[in-house]
């Protein structure tokens, strides 16, 4: 009796991984089609819809104020006040730029052969 009950769990398990084997073929979704749709090529919106106009162009002062955060409100004011050498910095940032860059060519040398370069 003992050969019996050590047997019925070996052939449930063969059984189970030949019907998973047998399962991992078959595809059970359904066909997928790919929906058809008419799209006119032109279209006359009716109010309240027109086309966008964005303005992405135009200048928006105070933009955070729209979020109505008095701590963003703050911060706003706080980097106004320490911000008034940006300009100058850039400026400064610009200049020192060129003048690497005009060292850089002095030490490269001309790029045409041709160009002779005088010393004086």
């Amino acid at each position: 009796m003992m050969k019996s009950a050590v047997r019925r769990p070996a052939i449930l398990r063969g059984a189970c991984a030949a019907s998973m084997l047998l399962l991992a073929g078959c595809d059970l979704a359904p066909a997928y089609h790919t929906p058809h749709y008419v799209i006119p090529t032109t279209w006359q919106g009716q109010a309240p819809f027109a086309p966008a106009r964005p303005m992405d162009d135009s200048v928006r002062a105070e933009w955070w104020k729209g979020f109505a955060d008095p701590r963003l409100d703050a911060l706003e004011a706080e980097a106004t006040a320490h911000n008034g050498d940006l300009q100058a910095a850039s400026e400064r940032f610009m200049q020192a730029r060129t003048v690497v860059s005009e060292a850089r060519s002095d030490l490269e040398g001309s790029k045409n052969p041709l160009v002779l370069r005088s010393s004086v």
